[in-house]
């Protein structure tokens, strides 16, 4: 960046603009900010979603059902990707030592995945020293709510 009266970094300390370039001026983010600003777009995304199940999922048994559904596949996916990334695995390790093929962990890592077999998620867990749990549910009652995560 060229230096001179076109360009010039100040202080942030008194809130003053850290960085001026040809008019256009930027103000440093504080760490109060940037945590406020994180807090206020994810509560915005919570009401969004919420307002959307809401609207279109909510009171439609048919359609509660398919959202579950698609809440514990993706569940699934989520925490089996972060199993083999927090024991240092790739996707290829994982495989080979479950007695599988990569594209079989890739799919099983797929939200939109309905092929998930016990057998092989046992077989996942026995690797990474883990169990998994299951526990019948009744249909009618709601396991999680769309502001859970």
């Amino acid at each position: 960046m060229a230096s001179g009266k076109s360009a010039r970094c100040l202080t942030a300390r008194s809130r003053k603009p850290y960085y001026e370039h040809k008019g256009a001026v930027e103000y440093e983010p504080t760490r109060y900010s940037i945590e406020a600003t994180k807090s206020s777009k994810k509560q915005s995304q919570i009401d969004t979603f919420d307002s959307l199940y809401r609207e279109f999922i909510e009171g439609d048994a048919e359609e509660e059902r398919l959202y579950q559904q698609e809440w514990v596949n993706a569940d699934i996916a989520r925490q089996l990707y972060e199993l083999w990334a927090e024991a240092g695995l790739t996707q290829r390790e994982l495989a080979k030592l479950a007695g599988t093929s990569a594209s079989v962990i890739a799919c099983l890592e797929n939200a939109d995945y309905h092929g998930h077999s016990l057998s092989m998620l046992l077989r996942i867990a026995a690797v990474l020293n883990r169990r998994v749990p299951m526990t019948f549910v009744d249909t009618e009652r709601k396991t999680r709510q769309p502001a859970d995560r």
